[in-house]
Protein backbone atom coordinates (compact mmCIF):
# COMPACT_ATOMS: atom_id res chain seq x y z
CA UNK A 1 0.00 0.00 0.00
CA UNK A 2 1.36 3.19 -0.75
CA UNK A 3 2.27 6.26 2.05
CA UNK A 4 0.53 9.14 2.01
CA UNK A 5 1.36 13.01 3.08
CA UNK A 6 -0.59 16.16 3.04
CA UNK A 7 -0.97 16.61 6.81
CA UNK A 8 0.52 20.12 8.40
CA UNK A 9 3.21 19.09 11.23
CA UNK A 10 1.67 21.47 13.04
CA UNK A 11 -1.92 20.30 12.88
CA UNK A 12 -2.85 16.41 13.76
CA UNK A 13 -5.55 16.52 11.04
CA UNK A 14 -6.17 16.96 7.49
CA UNK A 15 -8.16 19.55 5.92
CA UNK A 16 -11.37 19.17 3.82
CA UNK A 17 -10.65 17.92 0.22
CA UNK A 18 -14.14 18.25 -2.09
CA UNK A 19 -12.75 14.99 -3.90
CA UNK A 20 -11.71 13.11 -0.92
CA UNK A 21 -15.36 13.63 0.42
CA UNK A 22 -16.98 12.99 -3.20
CA UNK A 23 -15.02 9.64 -2.93
CA UNK A 24 -16.23 8.52 0.50
CA UNK A 25 -19.77 9.67 -0.69
CA UNK A 26 -19.00 7.42 -3.79
CA UNK A 27 -17.95 4.88 -1.75
CA UNK A 28 -20.95 4.72 0.79
CA UNK A 29 -23.97 5.10 -1.95
CA UNK A 30 -22.94 3.65 -5.14
CA UNK A 31 -23.71 0.32 -6.53
CA UNK A 32 -20.34 -1.09 -7.73
CA UNK A 33 -18.99 -1.03 -3.99
CA UNK A 34 -22.42 -3.05 -2.23
CA UNK A 35 -19.86 -5.97 -2.21
CA UNK A 36 -17.40 -3.47 -0.55
CA UNK A 37 -19.58 -2.38 2.02
CA UNK A 38 -20.64 -5.48 2.90
CA UNK A 39 -16.99 -6.83 3.46
CA UNK A 40 -16.75 -4.07 5.55
CA UNK A 41 -20.00 -4.11 7.30
CA UNK A 42 -20.49 -0.85 6.35
CA UNK A 43 -24.10 -1.03 4.55
CA UNK A 44 -25.91 0.94 6.99
CA UNK A 45 -23.95 4.40 7.05
CA UNK A 46 -25.31 7.40 5.62
CA UNK A 47 -23.62 9.28 3.18
CA UNK A 48 -25.27 12.87 4.87
CA UNK A 49 -23.47 11.79 8.07
CA UNK A 50 -20.07 11.97 6.71
CA UNK A 51 -17.93 14.14 9.44
CA UNK A 52 -14.79 15.28 9.03
CA UNK A 53 -12.06 14.85 11.73
CA UNK A 54 -10.87 18.49 13.11
CA UNK A 55 -8.31 19.61 15.18
CA UNK A 56 -11.49 21.52 16.82
CA UNK A 57 -11.94 18.48 19.08
CA UNK A 58 -10.18 16.41 21.22
CA UNK A 59 -11.01 13.20 20.87
CA UNK A 60 -10.61 13.66 16.92
CA UNK A 61 -7.03 15.35 17.59
CA UNK A 62 -6.53 12.06 19.40
CA UNK A 63 -7.86 9.79 16.33
CA UNK A 64 -6.22 12.21 13.78
CA UNK A 65 -2.68 11.62 15.66
CA UNK A 66 -3.05 7.81 15.50
CA UNK A 67 -4.12 7.61 11.69
CA UNK A 68 -1.20 10.07 11.37
CA UNK A 69 1.32 7.71 12.53
CA UNK A 70 0.64 4.85 9.47
CA UNK A 71 -0.90 7.30 6.75
CA UNK A 72 1.93 9.77 6.33
CA UNK A 73 4.66 9.73 4.70
CA UNK A 74 6.24 9.42 1.16
CA UNK A 75 6.36 7.25 -1.79
CA UNK A 76 6.78 7.53 -5.24
CA UNK A 77 3.13 7.88 -5.69
CA UNK A 78 2.00 10.88 -3.96
CA UNK A 79 -1.88 10.75 -2.18
CA UNK A 80 -3.12 12.95 -0.08
CA UNK A 81 -5.57 11.93 2.85
CA UNK A 82 -8.31 13.11 4.63
CA UNK A 83 -9.95 11.78 8.03
CA UNK A 84 -13.73 10.94 8.37
CA UNK A 85 -15.94 9.24 10.97
CA UNK A 86 -19.41 8.23 9.69
CA UNK A 87 -20.97 6.43 12.36
CA UNK A 88 -18.66 4.06 14.69
CA UNK A 89 -16.24 3.87 11.48
CA UNK A 90 -13.25 5.65 10.89
CA UNK A 91 -12.40 6.60 7.12
CA UNK A 92 -9.07 7.28 5.37
CA UNK A 93 -9.33 8.20 2.19
CA UNK A 94 -6.14 9.00 0.05
CA UNK A 95 -6.58 11.02 -3.26
CA UNK A 96 -3.84 11.10 -5.87
CA UNK A 97 -2.39 14.23 -6.16
CA UNK A 98 -1.50 15.48 -9.60
CA UNK A 99 1.80 15.35 -11.03
CA UNK A 100 2.88 18.99 -12.29
CA UNK A 101 5.62 18.64 -14.06
CA UNK A 102 5.17 17.15 -17.42
CA UNK A 103 8.12 15.48 -17.87
CA UNK A 104 6.66 13.12 -15.52
CA UNK A 105 4.19 10.35 -16.51
CA UNK A 106 2.82 8.17 -14.04
CA UNK A 107 1.64 4.82 -14.73
CA UNK A 108 0.57 1.56 -12.78
CA UNK A 109 -2.96 0.07 -11.86
CA UNK A 110 -3.28 3.11 -9.21
CA UNK A 111 -3.08 5.98 -10.89
CA UNK A 112 -6.88 6.36 -11.82
CA UNK A 113 -8.39 5.81 -8.41
CA UNK A 114 -8.68 7.03 -4.86
CA UNK A 115 -8.58 4.73 -1.86
CA UNK A 116 -10.63 4.50 1.04
CA UNK A 117 -9.30 2.40 3.65
CA UNK A 118 -12.19 1.84 6.46
CA UNK A 119 -11.46 1.30 9.77
CA UNK A 120 -13.75 0.30 12.90
CA UNK A 121 -13.77 2.20 16.19
CA UNK A 122 -10.82 0.66 17.51
CA UNK A 123 -8.59 1.94 14.39
CA UNK A 124 -8.97 -0.94 13.07
CA UNK A 125 -8.15 -1.70 9.64
CA UNK A 126 -11.55 -3.85 7.85
CA UNK A 127 -10.25 -2.81 4.08
CA UNK A 128 -9.47 -0.89 1.76
CA UNK A 129 -11.12 0.09 -1.59
CA UNK A 130 -10.44 1.36 -4.55
CA UNK A 131 -12.78 4.53 -5.60
CA UNK A 132 -12.22 4.77 -9.45
CA UNK A 133 -12.89 8.51 -10.25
Amino acid sequence: MPSFQGIEESSQCPSEMPRAKKALEDFLSRPVHDFDRVESGTTDLNPDEIRLLTDNNTADITVCSELKQTYDGDNMLIREVTYYQVGSFYFVVAVLVPVKDPNIVMTGPDIDSDAVVVLDQHLNKLGVYDVIF
